[in-house]
Parts: structure tokens; C-alpha cells; sequence
């Protein structure tokens, strides 16, 4: 009861066994001195917070030891003491994690181990005795030994986490290359899906047909097994197929991300010396650019191929699978880069056998079937983009491929997925929350988190939707090392589950020694994933990449990740240990930032942060220089050398970074940001009250105390999932609909308040026009709406016009409240110049549509022409001269009593088609539709019945009035022939041209049209990465000096 308490301080380091066990004893005996010192005062010195333990373990030594046989007393009390006491049980208490108790009988020692409920107390003292062997066996044996390697974990404990835990040993056909997997399955099933990008599909053996005549190309190039070859194209089905016949020549593919800092993609096509470059003219100027002066570092010869000319040289290569001598599994399959902590990104070089195996693990734990419908996600430039690509097409599903604006999280995101009826996809965490907050349905049967952690909120609600996967692997282990897959309702946080097949996984200590379950240490994978290092970094590898102390021969990757084995077997996430972080999906190394920072010349140091604002993590970078280097410098200078993931949102500059005692930087020391940290114009309070409503959700959103009217939401830190919920807060309170893509065109605060007015002002005639870009010395361009009322395709059109020209839209009439939908064609068009001429008074005019808005461009130049104005342009885009296939579908919906001319009913059966081909519903899901008699019925059926619904399915309702009464328009309509007039140009889909060149046009127009064939289908030419070609063939015309030119004919 009243034993004094000493506090030691023990080290467990490289020191020998004997050496350490003496200098424990000199401590002790040192340490004896101060035994009636109260513990307070210990604390109180130590400098430990009052409220902390001043230690968790207790060791307690006793002397029991009794006197020996016949051996009397002193005075014989002791007999007479112990004979008046009965035993009847004893109890011990202990208010320390840990207390260990030895008992010296003299000649044997008694080892009692107390432990906090929760701890395996007889596996601490199994360790403890573990301990002790091997602390005599080394005092017996080596004495200098070092202390630190002295196994602790009894045999079957190690055993169990070693091997038991790792049991993943699964066959499967290890010396095949992903791309023959693929190749098998166009084998077996050549005319099932393989690749489908809006409403074309292309099957396996269209895609193997076209990847073997590239591939045979490639190999004429040059191209033998580990060459690199760089390909940096948009998403699309020529992405795929260009990595396809890369990885069939034998080569490793090197994904560059065209949106990319020109500064980064010369670097990686300096580092990795691909020996040939795939790219295609949507890319753009400045990155063709940029590919040219990477090239040009290391060689003058290498060929960089335009995946959209006809000029390549392939067209006539064989379309048989080639064959390429020497290609093992143990060459390359592809490198690419991530984050690196030195300020350059670094390339991981990973070899076909781990991307093999994962085509058949994620397949197993994923339920990839043939029928499934997996969407491609990820940008090219990140691994999980292999996955979704090599998995799909060597399990003979369909990839689902779509333009970057289509797949952003929220509205988007989820009409793509039922557009597509999308079984699977992977997404990060982060794009969880835009998609709950919309009531759009969310289609996959099975989604795949990954990337970063997952929430126990998000956890609990999406895995009572659907099949919830976690999964885990660094770049390094090619994409995947374990998965768990959670139960249904989830509550708490989420592990990342046990190795996938032919992968394990260590926890280990510092000392590269196994740890229990329940204990933290570093995260380890082995198998056969691990890739084979980083490209031209030797030491990087050495470092990293380590031979496997467990397995022959294996090596294994230290992942810098924390975590610990669960009681069942799975292994819990526990952060990093180092300074990389994970923001949104993107694996981000905060050195690499703060180097790209320091290279501007006024900044002297520097620090990055990724704080969490209510869930969401943002990078705040951290500076010291003269006052000059305000926030809008640095984002510029961060903009120019950072991929947008990258850069700082806010900007702290400080006189001196805080230190710590030992002189390093404290980052628990660095403050909050304020409103000077992120870029903002000269103030001017917001003005009247829409400003200042929309002021307030910017602040809310954002995390900044002011904000004013001139100030840019991406400048205060806003970005591409805060843009979302930035719309959906704006349709709520303003009750209006601004689409995502105007917030980049108009980013300040009154410029977005300015278009909030202009949408609640209903009526007026300037009411459909969207001003695109105002600016420029030649006529203006006005693009139509198509059948969807809006005008987003001449949004990414307008990027690839010439700047000299001003573009505008034209949206459709009836989405508004109030607003009644225009049911005639020239009805439309008169309205359309009366607000045309709003903007341009007077002729030459130039006007475009795509699809069915190309007849209302035809209709307006011909009323213009009749007035005596100029029109110097008429464009077409894939616009059908005579199409009744909507209508034609309707019958099969309508009544079959006279109320099948009711034009509600003609609504009703227009709603049913549109949602099986705009929304990609199943047929028996609109015949289950069917049963309900009205378009409110089937809206409120599909958007919910609740009162918070209310607006939305008056919207829908509005949207299919004015998409059905174009359609009754557009049947109707009989347009005149404009004659002697060559100023019809008309670019059409090389899809749509199989059954007419000119798409029936020439019954009309004869040889007055021109004809422009662009590759690709109906959607395909006005996305990314075709559409930057259409708007590059439209300037071409526009510029021209001659309008009334020869046809201009492009084979693709």
C-alpha cells in the first residue's frame, strides 16, 4: 500500500543485450535515490501535461521469498500470526494499462500480467515470456546482440499474421498478358459490347481489329518489349484502343494527362523516353506544344502519331493479333507517374504479371461478369483507370467510356450511369456527397470505394443501397492490395479488409518485425503485384522496394501507410506516416508542392497543409518572402507548374515558419488561413439582394469570412465538387438553374449573381440567350439547342473556335415557369433572330445547330435571307434531313382508342421513349412505367412524392412538354430549299453517314452543300476528344475568306 514509484525510462535500441542491461541497472541505482519523491513532483518536472499519465506500464518487483524449511523465527510470531488467518481469496487491482508483477520466491519467479479490458492479457503475457527466453538465450549465447532484435511474438501468434492472415495463394493463367485475356474474349464472344461512349458501342472485335492494325504500326516504329510509349489523348474509345495496341506491340504505355501543366508533361516525356508518341488534335496547341519540347530533351527522331488523321499509316496493317518474340510477364505493361517528394512526379514501372493477376482478383472480388456494365472513371493518368480498363475487357464486360464534364460528380455523374445502366464503377470517397444530394437515382448494383477513407456516414447509407466495396493498394502494388466488403447497414469506421488474391500484407515495426493484432505499425504488401521500382531513381527504389524477409526471393513495398490487424483478421487504416496526403482520390506528397513553390524566386521557404473543412481537405501552402508575394502571385506560379489537384487554395505568407525545440518546422504551429490567404479582387461589398444571398453561400461553402462581388469562386478555393454543391444550393435558394459549366465561364460573384437575374426574369425575349464569350473583332457565332433545350455542346465547342469570333447560344423556349413551349419550327426561328438581333443588328449572320436544332438554323437563315439580310454561314451538325424514329417508337405507348391523339397522352408515350434512351432505363422498368396513365404519375413515380420534390418534378414535367412539342415540330416541318445558296455546311458523323453521305440532304439542297465528315458517332463529335476537332473544322470554315467553298472532305 504505501510502495514508493519510480519513473524510468527505458530505451529499446541497436545496443547489445548485456550493454543494455547494464545501463538499465546504472539507471535504477541512480534513480533510488529520489524513491520517497512523490509522483506529483516527477510529473510536475517532467514537463507531461497534469491531465496526461505520466506512464501506462507498471512493473512491480516483490521479495516472497519464505524462510527455509526448519528454519525458526526470530521469536516465533511468525507461526502463531499465520495460523490465526484463513485464505480465502485474493484480488488485485491496478488503475494502469499495463502492469506486469514478478514474485521472487528465490528459487522460481512467478509472472503476473494485468491489462485494461479490451487487451489480450494472455497474449501480453505469452510476450512477456517470450521476452524473458530470449533475453536469457541471448545472455546465454551472443551476449552482444542487439536488444532491439529479440523475437517478442510467441511462434503461433507470428505464425498467424505471417501466413494464416495471408493465405492468398490462388491460381491463374500467371504467364498471359492482359491484352491476350482480351484477346480471348474477342475470340469468344467477337461481336459482344466491349466499348460504349454515348450512343455508340463497339465490339470486341471491332476493338481488336482496330488495336491490332495500330499495334502492327507501332512495332514497324520500333516499338519491342519495356519500349515506352506515351499516349496523351482525351477519354475515349481511342484511349483504349491505343493502350490496347500499345501493350499488344510489346510496349509499356506512359498515360500523359492533357490537362496537365506543359512544364509537367515535357518532364515526363523527358524521364521516360517513350520512343514513340500517341496524341490526337483535340488535345490542343499548347499541349502539342509541350509534347514537341519534351520530345525534343532527349531525341529529334521520335514519331508522335495523330490518332485522328487517316495519315498514320495503319489503315492498311494486318488486323491479326501480333505476335512479339521475347514478351514475358515480366516486362513492362505501363508506367505511371505519381506525386514525388523531391518536387518531380516519379514513375512506377509495373510489369504485366501483377497487372494480370488483378484482372482476375478484382474480377472475383468485384462480381465482374461478362453482362456487367463497368464505368471508366478514373483519368488515364491514374492506376485506378488500369483497373477499370484491364479488368473490364479481360472479364468480357462492357467498358463505358464518357468526356470529363460527364462524369462529374452529382446530376451528371448519375444520368451517365443510368444512361449507360452501369453495374459497376469506383469512385473516390469524395464524390459521394454531391450524388446524396441530388434524387436522381444512383444506377450500379456494386460500387467500389477507393483512393482515400471512406466515412462511417458514407459508409452507413450507401451500403444500405447497394454492394459496398472498400478497397486499397498504392500505385505501387498495381492499383489494388486488399478489399472488404462491407455488410448492410455499416456503423463505424471502415478497414480495407484482407489481401486480394496472390497479395499479402505485413504489419510491421520499425524494426521490419511482425506486430500482433490490435498493434499499430507500418503497412507492407508483397505479392504478385508489386511493381518492379521507380523509373531512373535507383535509390528511390532501394528505399521503398525491399526484399521480403518472410517469402524467398519475394519483394515487398513499404507503403508509408499505418494500420493494425482487427480482431477478425482485416486490416484497419490508421493514416500516414510521413507527409503525403490524399485529397479527393489524388495521392499528393506535400513536398512536391512546397519545391514547385520555392522555385519562385521571391519565396525563401515554404509549407504545405491539407486541412479538413467539415469533410472536405484543401491544400494551404505556407510562405516566407517579401510582402509582393501575395495569394494571386503564388496561385499563378502554382498554376503554372501543379496539375489543378495540386494548388494551394489558400496562401499564407509569414515572416519566419514556426520551429520546434529541436529546430524543425511545426506544422501544428501554423495558423488557420484568413481572408487575405486566398486570392481576392479589391473589395466592393456584393450588391442588392441576390448578391448578398449568394455572397452568403459562397462564405458558408467556401470557409471565408467575406466575400466580395468581383471575387472568383475558384480563386477563394473552390473546386469541381464544390462547384456542384455551389449549383445545387443556387437551384434551392434563387430557384432557378444555372448549369455547371457557366460558373467556369462566369466565376465572379456578380457575374453568377448577374445570370441568377437574368433566369428569374421570365418572358423576356433576350430570355434564351447565353452569352459564351462576348469578346471578338468578327461576326458573332449562334449555336441552337438540340433536342435537350441547352446549349453545353457549344460550350466545349467554343474553346477550339478562333478567338476573333464571339459565340452565343440559344436555349430553348418552355423550361421556365410560365414559359409555353413553341410547337413550330418557324415560330422558333422567328423568335430566335428577334433575340439574335438583340446582339447583332444586322447581317452577314452566322448560325449553327447541332442535331434537330440544325433544322431551326436552316429555318432561321432562311427567313433572314427572305427579309434581305446576309447570311454568311449555315451550320448542320449531324442534323438528319428527315427522321421519324421518335415517333415512331411512341406507337408502341400509345392507347389504342381515339385518346391516342390527346396530347397528353403523345407526352406520355414521348416521356416513356425518352427515358429508355436518354436515361438508359431497362424496358422492363418503362413497361412497369407504362401502368401509370399521366406524365405526372411517371415523374412523381421516378423523382418522389415528398413536398421537397415538388419543384423538381415540375421541372421534368416542363423539360419533356418542351422536348416532345420540337419533336411534333421538327416531324412537321417542311423546309424550303435555299436557292443558289452555298452557304450550307454541313459536318457529319461518320456513323451516321453509312446509309447517306450527305444524311438525305441532297434531296433538298442537290450540290449546294458542303459536306464535312467528321470521325466519330452523333454524341461522340461534340465531346471531348472529338468535339476539339469539329470546333477545329468550324473556325477552319469561319475564317475562311470564301463561305461558299468546295466541299471539305476529312476521312478520319
Amino acid at each position: 500500500m504505501f510502495i514508493n514509484t519510480l519513473p524510468v525510462r527505458l530505451r529499446i535500441d541497436e545496443r547489445g543485450v548485456e550493454a543494455a542491461l547494464r545501463q538499465t541497472h546504472e539507471t535504477l541505482a541512480r534513480l533510488l535515490h529520489h524513491e520517497h519523491a512523490p509522483l506529483a513532483l516527477a510529473q510536475r518536472c517532467s514537463g507531461v501535461d497534469a491531465q496526461a499519465p505520466l506512464f501506462t506500464s507498471l512493473f512491480n518487483y516483490r521479495h516472497s521469498g519464505l524462510p527455509s524449511a526448519g528454519q525458526p523465527s526470530s521469536d516465533g510470531a511468525d507461526e502463531a500470526y499465520e495460523d490465526s488467518f484463513e485464505a480465502v481469496s485474493s484480488l488485485e487491482r491496478t488503475n494502469y494499462p499495463l502492469a506486469i508483477s514478478v514474485d521472487d520466491f528465490g528459487e522460481a519467479y512467478l509472472l503476473t500480467t494485468h491489462a485494461s479490458v479490451g487487451v489480450d492479457v494472455d497474449l501480453v503475457g505469452q510476450m512477456m515470456v517470450e521476452a524473458v527466453r530470449g533475453l536469457v538465450e541471448s545472455l546465454e549465447g551472443e551476449r552482444s546482440s542487439e536488444l532491439c532484435t529479440i523475437e517478442v511474438l510467441p511462434e503461433g501468434v507470428r505464425k498467424q499474421v505471417i501466413e494464416g492472415l495471408n493465405a492468398t495463394r490462388n491460381d491463374y493463367l500467371s504467364t498471359k498478358c492482359v491484352h491476350e485475356l482480351f484477346e480471348a474474349q474477342a475470340m469468344r464472344a467477337g461481336q459482344a459490347p466491349a466499348l460504349a461512349h454515348g450512343n455508340e458501342t463497339l465490339t470486341y472485335q471491332e476493338v481488336n481489329v482496330r488495336a491490332n492494325r495500330l499495334a502492327h504500326h507501332l512495332i514497324q516504329l520500333g516499338v519491342t518489349p519495356d519500349s515506352r510509349v506515351a499516349i496523351c489523348v482525351h477519354r475515349g474509345p481511342d484511349l483504349v484502343i491505343g493502350l490496347l495496341a500499345i501493350l499488344k506491340a510489346g510496349g509499356a504505355y506512359v498515360p500523359l494527362d492533357p490537362t496537365y501543366p506543359s512544364d509537367r508533361v515535357a518532364y515526363m516525356l523527358e524521364d521516360s523516353r517513350p520512343v514513340v508518341v500517341l496524341t490526337h488534335a483535340g488535345v490542343g496547341a499548347a499541349v502539342e506544344a509541350s509534347l514537341s519540347i519534351g520530345v525534343a530533351r532527349y531525341s529529334q527522331s521520335v514519331p508522335v502519331i495523330d490518332l485522328c488523321s487517316s495519315k498514320g499509316g495503319w489503315a492498311d496493317c494486318s488486323d491479326r493479333n501480333p505476335r512479339v518474340e521475347g514478351l514475358t510477364v515480366k516486362h513492362l505493361a505501363y508506367v505511371i507517374y505519381t506525386s514525388g517528394s523531391t518536387g518531380r512526379p516519379k514513375g512506377v514501372m509495373v510489369e504485366h504479371q501483377g497487372f494480370t493477376n488483378l484482372a482476375f482478383a478484382q474480377k472475383a472480388a468485384f462480381g465482374i461478369k461478362s453482362s456487367s456494365r463497368v464505368l471508366q472513371f478514373a483519368s488515364p493518368s491514374f492506376d485506378a483507370s488500369a483497373s477499370e480498363i484491364g479488368v473490364t475487357l479481360a472479364a468480357g464486360a462492357c467498358l463505358c467510356v464518357a468526356p470529363a464534364e460527364k462524369l462529374m460528380p452529382g446530376e451528371p455523374l448519375l444520368e451517365l450511369m443510368q444512361y449507360h445502366s452501369i453495374t459497376h464503377v469506383t469512385l473516390p470517397p469524395s464524390a459521394l456527397k454531391p450524388c446524396r444530394e441530388t434524387a436522381l437515382p444512383f444506377a450500379p448494383s456494386t460500387l467500389i470505394v477507393a483512393g482515400e477513407a471512406v466515412s462511417p456516414d458514407d459508409a452507413r447509407v450507401w451500403s444500405e443501397e447497394v454492394e459496398m466495396i472498400n478497397a486499397y493498394g498504392p500505385t505501387e502494388t498495381t492499383v489494388c492490395a486488399t478489399t472488404f466488403k462491407l455488410d448492410a447497414p455499416w456503423h463505424g469506421a471502415v478497414p480495407i479488409g484482407r489481401p486480394i488474391a496472390n497479395m499479402r500484407v505485413y504489419i510491421l515495426n520499425a524494426r521490419l518485425q511482425p506486430v500482433p493484432k490490435g498493434v499499430p505499425g507500418e503497412i507492407f504488401v508483397s505479392g504478385d503485384g508489386v511493381a518492379r521500382g521507380y523509373l531512373n531513381q535507383p535509390e528511390m527504389t532501394a528505399e521503398r522496394f525491399l526484399a521480403d524477409p518472410f517469402v524467398a526471393g519475394a519483394r515487398m513495398y513499404r507503403t508509408g501507410d499505418l494500420g493494425r490487424w482487427s480482431a477478425d483478421g482485416n486490416v484497419e487504416y490508421l493514416g500516414r506516416n510521413d507527409f503525403q496526403v490524399k485529397i479527393r482520390g489524388f495521392r499528393i506528397e506535400l513536398g512536391e508542392v512546397e519545391a514547385k513553390l520555392i522555385q519562385h524566386e521571391q519565396v525563401e521557404e515554404a509549407a504545405v497543409l491539407a486541412l479538413d473543412y467539415g469533410g472536405d481537405k484543401r491544400l494551404v501552402a505556407y510562405v516566407t518572402g517579401p510582402e509582393t508575394l501575395t495569394s494571386e502571385v503564388l496561385r499563378t506560379h502554382a498554376q503554372q507548374m501543379l496539375p489543378h489537384f495540386m494548388v494551394p487554395g489558400a496562401y499564407v505568407r509569414m515572416d519566419r515558419l514556426p520551429l520546434t525545440l529541436n529546430g524543425k518546422l511545426d506544422r501544428k504551429a501554423l495558423p488557420m488561413p484568413d481572408s487575405l490567404a486566398y486570392v481576392q479582387r479589391e473589395y466592393v461589398a456584393p450588391d442588392g439582394e441576390i448578391e448578398t444571398h449568394l455572397a452568403s453561400i459562397w462564405s458558408d461553402l467556401l470557409h471565408v469570412t467575406r466575400v466580395g462581388r468581383q471575387d472568383n469562386f475558384f480563386e477563394l478555393g473552390g473546386h469541381s465538387l464544390l462547384a456542384v454543391q455551389l449549383v445545387s444550393r443556387v437551384q434551392k435558394v434563387f430557384d432557378v438553374s444555372v448549369p455547371l459549366y457557366e460558373l467556369h465561364i462566369a466565376p465572379t460573384l456578380q457575374e453568377m449573381a448577374d445570370r441568377i437575374a437574368l433566369e428569374q426574369r421570365s418572358g423576356d425575349v433576350d430570355g434564351c440567350l447565353v452569352k459564351i464569350r462576348a469578346e471578338g473583332s468578327e461576326p458573332p457565332l449562334f449555336f441552337v439547342h438540340a433536342l435537350g433545350g441547352n446549349v453545353d455542346y457549344a460550350v466545349t465547342l467554343s474553346e477550339w473556335i478562333d478567338a476573333s469570333v464571339p459565340v452565343y447560344g440559344l436555349t430553348a423556349t418552355g423550361l421556365q415557369p410560365g414559359e409555353v413551349p413553341l410547337r413550330d419550327v418557324p415560330a422558333m426561328a422567328g423568335r430566335y433572330i428577334a433575340t439574335m438581333r438583340q446582339v447583332q443588328r444586322s447581317g452577314p449572320y452566322r448560325i449553327i445547330g447541332w442535331s434537330a436544332g440544325g433544322m431551326v438554323a436552316y429555318e432561321m437563315a432562311r427567313q433572314l435571307r427572305a427579309s434581305g439580310q446576309e447570311v454568311a454561314f449555315v451550320g448542320l451538325i449531324d442534323t438528319l434531313f428527315r427522321s421519324n424514329a421518335i415517333v415512331d417508337e411512341m406507337q408502341m405507348w400509345l392507347p389504342d382508342d381515339e385518346t391516342a391523339r390527346e396530347l397528353a397522352q403523345r407526352e406520355r408515350a414521348f416521356l416513356l421513349v425518352m427515358l429508355q434512351h436518354d436515361l438508359g432505363l431497362s424496358k422492363w422498368r418503362v413497361k412497369s412505367l407504362a401502368k401509370l396513365d399521366t406524365v405526372e404519375g411517371i415523374v412523381a413515380k421516378l423523382a418522389g412524392t415528398d413536398d421537397d420534390d415538388e419543384e423538381e418534378r415540375q421541372f421534368y414535367q416542363r423539360l419533356n412538354a418542351m422536348q416532345y412539342a420540337f419533336v411534333e415540330a421538327i416531324e412537321v416541318y417542311e423546309p424550303e430549299a435555299l436557292e443558289s445558296y452555298r452557304g450550307v455546311h454541313l459536318f457529319a458523323a461518320s456513323a451516321s453517314q453509312r446509309n447517306s453521305p450527305t444524311l438525305g440532304w441532297d434531296i433538298l439542297a442537290g450540290d449546294n452543300i458542303n459536306v464535312i465528315s467528321v470521325q466519330g458517332d452523333h454524341e461522340s463529335i461534340v465531346r471531348p476528344p472529338r468535339g476539339p476537332r469539329l470546333g477545329q473544322l468550324i473556325s477552319k470554315v469561319l475564317i475562311s475568306k470564301q463561305t461558299e467553298q468546295a466541299s471539305i472532305q476529312e476521312s478520319v
